[in-house]
């Protein structure tokens, strides 16, 4: 039987080349049914480790989730078909809209939209940082890095929120992903009211995540979301983590996130 194993690193990020075992993550560890099997929140690697061994697991997939900001998401309008085409042609596709310099930036090519290519892009160093944190684990291997909020499920002609403490994951329902500080969610919400000049104007859906504690705390910036009359909000409480709504989203399928390990 198969298992994923989903890490998300929280707060403060530990430098992996000085000490690895300093993180400290939450995480879910998922049988191939998609059930999970064992859960922890602000353990260490080492923590986890000894589950794994303790269980007998070997050859456990990896799923590392970074903070959303630490990938950009990009299009890139590219007619080419064959890949070792479109792989040449990436980086000169993409590079106005990243601010720093294109030859130190690391591009992940996600599916062909109608818009183009769905792109991820991070700092070489970033992702070297990061992928650092996820190998050299005992009984398990790398299977794939995302940018957290890009998990989430996606909402049909709209846009998911998560609250997520005093932050919000977001994610549209073509697949940009964003995360922002919660109070922020008033001013995002009245840009998200906006229609374009080639837009009829109709509601947009939004589906709302998190728990009690979470929707109690950010009641106001929840009420400009609801303020503006465009949006159609549709809220889902959490009785399980965000890591693990990630975990459960992944396995069924319900985005179309980029593997940043290409």
């Amino acid at each position: 039987m198969s298992y994923r194993l989903y890490v998300r690193p929280i707060p403060p990020f530990a430098d992996a080349d000085q000490d690895p075992g300093a993180q400290r993550v939450n995480w879910v560890l998922h049988e191939a049914s998609g059930d999970a099997q064992a859960r922890g929140a602000g353990d260490s690697r080492e923590t986890i480790e000894h589950t794994l061994g303790q269980n007998a697991l070997d050859n456990v997939l990896l799923i590392g989730l970074i903070p959303g900001e630490e990938a950009i998401y990009c299009l890139a309008d590219i007619p080419a078909k064959q890949s070792r085409f479109i792989n040449q042609a990436l980086p000169y596709a993409v590079e106005e809209q990243i601010a720093q310099d294109i030859d130190s930036v690391h591009l992940a090519l996600g599916p062909r939209s109608d818009e183009g290519f769905r792109v991820a892009a991070i700092d070489h160093q970033a992702m070297e940082s990061w992928s650092s944190q996820f190998t050299g684990w005992e009984h398990v291997q790398l299977e794939a890095v995302f940018p957290d909020a890009a998990l989430l499920p996606q909402t049909e002609g709209g846009w998911t929120v998560c609250l997520d403490g005093d932050d919000v994951l977001l994610l549209s329902d073509r697949g940009e992903w964003l995360r922002m500080q919660a109070a922020n969610l008033a001013m995002f919400a009245q840009t998200l009211a906006i229609p374009s000049a080639e837009e009829v104007v109709a509601e947009i859906p939004v589906t709302v995540y998190g728990s009690a504690t979470d929707f109690s705390h950010h009641e106001e910036p929840l009420k400009a979301l609801s303020g503006t009359g465009r949006l159609k909000i549709s809220r889902k409480e959490l009785e399980v983590p965000v890591a693990e709504l990630l975990a459960h989203s992944f396995h069924q399928h319900l985005g179309n996130p980029i593997n940043l390990c290409q």
